[in-house]
């Protein structure tokens, strides 16, 4: 039961910090080039990593197993190959999406084309010969259309931006896959760790090759590039590996996809766009509500009148089930009832008035 439970949890987890964090992103995206922006991310979530990693050992309450030994399924080398397969992936999907938001793509849009890897992971899982859960391929197509219908306003066009933010879509896949594959056997944190490293040296690379960034410019956004950092890297990322350890990678990324829910709501609440659909789906929740609390008292009001007083009028409702025969007997016992109880008030009525004379007559 815990083990089902944290696969559900840190999933959604994961995703409320990555939703929150294409606010971040949309931020920097207008004055950071994506290239330096995730070379400086990748960076300060290594260190803040290492730092994790430190203040475990001193303490003594490290929360995975430690990396298998180098002659016990050359636990080294399989650390170092799959941070270099994992990094890459993660570089090429990272850089993608924040030139995605670069060239127009709001953060809304990139969250749902980014979360299409929902689609993507069981096919791709699919066709490498795991089996997927029926209700899977049921809840796939309910996804998508909710995610499109809260993330997409108007027409949906498809911009250069959104082919970059599609192809970042595919490389997510790529990189969870990935991580269904090594996360068993591998330290979480130190498997983040060598990630973020190639990743960040990748990206570096990158920007050394392609970019001229300001860095006057990129110290005003210190605060968005420590929050990715922090939270969704250093976190989130982490959160990530620990929930793939135990749960079904199709199952899994299902329960990501809510970052662009998160995504919306954020980028609602914080930058204000695209405020009235917010507004809209709160009033339909607020009629929703409005409609089962009359529903609930009139449910209460009809199981109050369960039949009149008098002859025995019948509720409606029970009328309609039972036969004649039963009306009659039931209208009868009602009578019944009803003159026994008009007796026994008149009765003691009677010895009231008659106790009351006898102490008149005394006087």
């Amino acid at each position: 039961m815990k083990t089902k439970l944290k696969t559900i949890l840190l999933p959604l987890l994961t995703a409320l910090i990555w939703g929150t964090a294409f606010v971040a992103q949309d931020v920097c995206a207008e004055s950071v080039p994506p290239m330096t922006f995730n070379a400086l991310r990748f960076a300060v979530a290594v260190v803040f990593l290492l730092l994790v990693k430190l203040v475990l050992k001193l303490f003594g309450r490290k929360k995975a197993q430690s990396v298998p030994a180098p002659a016990q399924k050359g636990g080294f080398k399989t650390l170092v190959i799959a941070g270099v397969l994992c990094g890459t992936a993660l570089a090429v999907a990272s850089n993608l999406q924040q030139a995605g938001m670069q060239a127009g793509t709001d953060a809304g849009k990139s969250g749902f084309i980014t979360a299409l890897y929902v689609v993507l992971v069981p096919i791709a899982s699919r066709i490498l010969g795991r089996r997927i859960p029926g209700m899977v391929w049921a809840a796939l197509p309910i996804a998508v259309t909710g995610l499109y219908l809260l993330c997409i306003s108007g027409g949906f066009s498809f911009t250069p931006g959104d082919l970059l933010t599609l192809v970042c879509a595919v490389a997510f896949t790529v990189q969870i896959l990935l991580i269904d594959r090594f996360a068993g056997s591998l330290d979480p944190i130190s498997f983040c760790i060598a990630e973020f490293l190639t990743a960040a040296a990748l990206s570096f690379i990158g920007q050394l090759i392609f970019e001229r960034p300001d860095w006057s410019a990129i110290s005003r956004f210190a605060l968005p590039i420590l929050y990715v950092a922090i939270f969704s890297c250093g976190i989130a990322y982490l959160l990530q590996i620990v929930a793939q350890r135990d749960g079904d990678p199709a199952i899994v990324s299902l329960l990501f996809s809510m970052e662009s829910v998160f995504s919306v709501i954020g980028g609602a609440v914080i930058l204000g766009h695209d405020r009235a659909r917010i507004h809209r789906l709160r009033a339909h929740i607020h009629r929703r509500g409005d409609r089962t609390d009359t529903r609930r008292k009139a449910a209460q009001k009809n199981r109050r009148l369960s039949f009149r007083r008098g002859w025995g009028i019948i509720n409606p409702i029970l009328i309609q089930r039972i036969s004649s025969n039963e009306k009659d007997q039931y209208k009868k016992s009602c009578f019944r009832s009803c003159r026994r109880r008009d007796d026994h008030r008149g009765s003691a009525f009677d010895r009231r008035r008659l106790r009351t004379g006898q102490r008149r007559n005394a006087l």
